[in-house]
């Protein structure tokens, strides 16, 4: 079990998934200069940021116990479902985590209550106490509630972020997005680019049955044919982020070629978006492989406007759109053995 250090709360979330690198760089790149002032002078402010130079020894002592407590238990959790055989029983590791969120609330209301420490100090308590709701309890409503009390409007960017990850593939679109669209409305003046790039993540989680964004309507393939997805308007088409140093991308060529002369004739489409950056290994390699449908290509990797307008922050990753372009299987969830099965389905259903 991956242990989680004593530092930032945000650490913590960032070395168990909940808050992916993705997450907190769509962030960050999306300060622009006038935002970074603001940022800083923000920060300048020390109204509630938790600095580390305010953090008390104490409090860093006590955080540090807080940690070791939750592996501690979690591993204790775990060894015991194990060996009672009870892994996957839902309500067992829920009853555990429960007790071990209230022993962990405990100790922190306990300090709370005991020692004044500095304000940095007891804002970071604040973040313990979200952490716990939020990877702990995977309490929504609480971290809701949570999550609008940080005093600090950057740690609630970051902490939404994680709640899209947690929340919206368990508990849908009607619950959680009318809480996301608001704190993005008000936070959108700290930051002009947050509200975009939340709906970037908010898709990237879940984009089942969502229309997908237009990325290429302005580009052209490699054969300067146009990629703008309105021309292909009544075909079934899978869109594949790739590159030729990425061996899994590579390990599903020969599931994307056999969908493509299986069902290309029926209507069937794939438009691979490359993020090679040398345009001689990339062309020597699609001419090599008969990869005969549409390629883009521009050379810039990830820094590519068309990669920086969907948010893809790895690959391989593919999107399986409907005739009327909508997601209707997306990455990990299409298994590879049956891309015919989800191609068939997909050009049989109706518009």
């Amino acid at each position: 079990m991956k242990k989680i250090k004593p530092t930032h709360i945000l650490a913590a979330m960032l070395a168990l998934g909940l808050l992916s690198y993705f997450s907190f760089s769509l962030f960050t790149a999306s300060l622009d200069d006038s935002s970074q002032d603001r940022k800083a002078a923000f920060e300048e402010e020390a109204n509630g940021f938790p600095f580390e130079e305010d953090i008390d020894e104490e409090f860093l002592l006590f955080e540090e116990s807080v940690f070791n407590f939750i592996n501690s238990e979690l591993d204790s959790l775990m060894t015991k479902l194990e060996a009672e055989n009870k892994g996957e029983d839902t309500a067992a590791v829920e009853e555990g985590l429960s007790r071990l969120s209230s022993e962990a609330l405990a100790k922190i209301n306990n300090y709370r209550q005991n020692n004044t420490g500095s304000k940095a100090s007891h804002s970071r308590l604040s973040e313990l106490e979200l952490y716990l709701a939020m990877q702990i309890e995977r309490d929504r409503e609480k971290s809701e509630a949570l999550i609008i009390s940080l005093p600090n409007d950057y740690e609630k960017i970051a902490s939404l972020l994680s709640y899209v990850n947690i929340f919206l593939p368990k508990h849908g679109r009607e619950l959680t997005i009318p809480f996301l669209d608001k704190e993005a409305l008000r936070l959108e003046s700290l930051d002009a680019g947050f509200a975009e790039n939340l709906k970037k993540q908010i898709f990237l989680t879940d984009p089942y049955q969502q229309i997908f964004p237009n990325i290429l309507k302005e580009a052209s393939g490699i054969a300067d044919e146009s990629l703008d997805l309105n021309k292909f308007e009544g075909k079934v088409v899978l869109i594949d982020f790739w590159a030729t140093w990425c061996l899994p991308c590579i390990q599903q060529l020969p599931y994307l070629i056999e969908a493509y002369n299986s069902y290309h004739e029926a209507g069937f489409d794939i438009i691979s978006i490359s993020l090679d950056e040398d345009k001689q290994t990339f062309q020597q390699f699609i001419a090599e492989n008969d990869l005969a449908w549409h390629h883009y290509y521009d050379g810039k990797a990830f820094s590519s406007k068309v990669i920086q307008d969907i948010g893809i922050s790895r690959l391989p990753v593919l999107f399986l759109l409907s005739k009327n372009g909508r997601v209707v299987a997306f990455d990990r969830d299409i298994e590879f053995e049956k891309l015919l099965v989800h191609v068939q389905k997909a050009l049989e259903a109706g518009s």
